[in-house]
């Protein structure tokens, strides 16, 4: 499965991050996470970015660059691969969205804030980890850097 993750700063230089129940587990199964989704057929990634972030916050969205691609190598062998932007706002009004995969009694967003860095050290269950450390020095920099990462999947993982 191909898909997109969005790192999206306001103008305060505060993360994006969207709360989810994905597993509907309840709140102690709560994880935050960066913008993202699937890869529709046919589309590409910048405007799955967009559609994606729009969808799940209400917020629109200019993506300024590719910081990584991630591939992550799954136990039965397949491949999937995500595409992680840096993107600003351009406008839109934040709003909780939703997940058009599931249905409106069962949606899984919770809720939408922006965290500064410093705030983030205090937040648990974060995904993905680079939102915790990584993400804040390249994102301040202009200088090159390697955008390829390849892992052994973990699936939502947590740093706390």
């Amino acid at each position: 499965m191909a898909g997109v993750r969005v790192f999206v700063l306001d103008e305060e230089d505060h993360l994006l991050l969207v709360q989810s129940d994905y597993k509907k587990q309840g709140p102690e199964h709560m994880i935050w996470v960066i913008p993202g989704g699937g890869i529709e057929p046919g589309e590409y990634s910048r405007d799955a970015a967009i559609r994606e972030v729009k969808e799940e916050t209400g917020l629109d969205i200019r993506v300024e660059r590719l910081l990584w691609v991630v591939e992550e190598k799954e136990p039965n062998g397949e491949v999937d691969y995500c595409h992680y932007f840096l993107a600003e706002v351009t406008g839109g009004q934040l709003s909780k969205g939703y997940d058009p995969e599931w249905d409106m009694e069962n949606q899984v967003i919770m809720d939408v804030q922006f965290f500064s860095r410093e705030d983030m050290s205090k937040v648990s269950n974060v995904y993905p980890e680079a939102a915790l450390d990584e993400f804040w020095d390249l994102a301040g920099s202009a200088s090159t850097h390697d955008p390829w990462r390849s892992r052994p999947s973990r699936g939502f993982g947590s740093r706390k």
